[in-house]
């Protein structure tokens, strides 16, 4: 009975065994058909969304054709491309009306301080007649000189020759001895206030060979700050030039018309490129060159105080940029020139009409004279008629050739920054010669006079 239920109790496990195992074997085979039935519908789900994408992004997939663009979707992006490029110009007009409006406010600040700093020629004259122009241009071109050695800037010298002519409009000076002690402590002053490191005091003293000493300087310096109420920050002919030159540079980068000439001539070698005022390029240091020296010579001539100080500043560049563009060319200038053009014995036009007719009044107009004329107009808000009075005076300036040679600063080692490398006064050679030039140049640009050829 024993050995029945022994075989039995075997038989039943053989066969809880084949069941298990048919158990497993039905499970693994209905899970494959699951997953298989799964991922069936994942293939047909995705194929069904990715129709669905299709017909929203407007692209149909032909088993014949490739992907094409729908008429729809193309309208649609063209116009809200249309939209976008409306929008762009708007706010790219919007953004330029202030830029403009900001632009004119500042220049109408400007204005209104550089009436702070005012110098009326004819009041120094009457307060001190014993110091005649000739006077003057010896100790505006020795502070020149002395600020070239000094290896101060430009700025630095400027700003002296405001103070001593603001200071002569109140007091009066005794003798010439004085007059140099008031110019060497002027230096000084402005050298306190723009330089970064300047000589010491004493040196400035010693460089005027004993006729004045420290003591006296620093009391006249006590004098000077009270008489001019300490105003000490004027906007020079150096400021303003910095100024226009800046706004130039600017302006050729973001006009379109100059965006497009300067892809010109980047395309094209024998193009001429844009002219600019502040870059590595050493024809535009030359550039910046021109125009500096036709003001620093101007500061040494009392007339210049007739005349706005910002525009001339705008008018020596509006020359210079004329001679870039070669609406003018450097023998407009040579008044010997000019003589021997008229070999009839007839009165020509004196030197700055005949500058200012050339650049305003000649009949063709290439598109950068263009750009030119825009810049001058539109963005500085000056109309050609007013700079007329200041761009015939400056223009007499131009006619001294240039003297490019590097101020002793940068001949004696290399300046870290491009703004330094600007911003040194240099001294110019032959100055006596070029007084005498200027004056001969000054009596022919009178209105009342015109120069006759003998």
């Amino acid at each position: 009975m024993s050995v029945e239920h022994e075989q039995f109790d075997q038989e039943q496990e053989q066969e809880r065994q084949n069941l298990d195992e048919g158990v497993v074997l039905l499970s693994q085979n209905e899970l494959e058909g699951i997953n298989i039935s799964q991922e069936t519908n994942r293939i047909e789900s995705t194929s069904s969304n990715f129709a669905i994408d299709e017909g929203q992004l407007g692209f149909v997939i032909d088993e014949d054709s490739n992907q094409n663009l729908s008429v729809l979707q193309l309208e649609m992006e063209k116009e809200r491309k249309q939209q976008e490029s409306q929008a762009q110009q708007k706010q790219r007009a919007q953004l330029s009306k202030f830029q403009l409006s900001y632009q004119k406010s500042t220049l109408i600040y400007l204005s209104q301080r550089a009436e702070q700093y005012k110098v009326d020629k004819n009041t120094i004259k009457k307060l001190n007649p014993q110091i005649t122009p000739r006077n003057r241009q010896i100790l505006i071109e020795w502070l020149m000189e002395v600020s070239d050695t000094f290896h101060l800037k430009r700025q630095t010298y400027q700003l002296a020759v405001n103070y001593i002519d603001r200071y002569l409009l109140v007091r009066k000076v005794l003798d010439l001895d004085q007059y140099q002690t008031l110019g060497i402590t002027c230096l000084l002053m402005a050298s306190k206030l723009e330089e970064i490191y300047f000589p010491k005091f004493n040196q400035y003293a010693e460089i005027t060979q004993g006729n004045c000493n420290l003591k006296q300087m620093l009391l006249l310096e006590t004098s000077i700050l009270i008489e001019l109420k300490w105003l000490l920050n004027p906007l020079t002919l150096n400021s303003w030039a910095n100024f226009y030159m800046l706004k130039w540079d600017q302006y050729v980068y973001e006009n379109p018309l100059a965006l497009r000439l300067i892809s010109y001539s980047q395309q094209d070698p024998e193009l001429d490129p844009i002219p600019i005022f502040k870059s590595d390029e050493n024809r535009d240091y030359s550039r910046f060159r021109r125009v500096m020296q036709a003001l620093d010579l101007a500061i040494t001539d009392i007339d210049h105080y007739e005349f706005n100080q910002g525009l001339l500043a705008l008018s020596a560049i509006i020359i210079e940029l004329s001679l870039s563009f070669q609406v003018l060319d450097h023998q407009s200038f040579d008044i010997h020139y000019q003589n021997k053009s008229n070999s009839h014995g007839q009165a020509v036009q004196n030197l700055g009409d005949y500058i200012f007719n050339k650049i305003f009044e000649c009949d063709e107009q290439s598109e950068h004279f263009h750009m030119f004329i825009n810049f001058i107009e539109s963005f500085c808000d000056i109309r050609l008629a007013d700079i007329k009075k200041s761009l015939r005076y400056i223009a007499i300036f131009f006619a001294v050739p240039c003297q490019e040679h590097l101020p002793e600063k940068l001949q004696e080692k290399q300046v870290p920054t491009q703004e330094e490398f600007y911003a040194f006064q240099v001294h110019y050679k032959n100055q006596s010669k070029i007084y005498e030039q200027i004056q001969l140049l000054k009596k022919y640009n009178d209105s009342s006079l015109r120069l006759v050829v003998i």
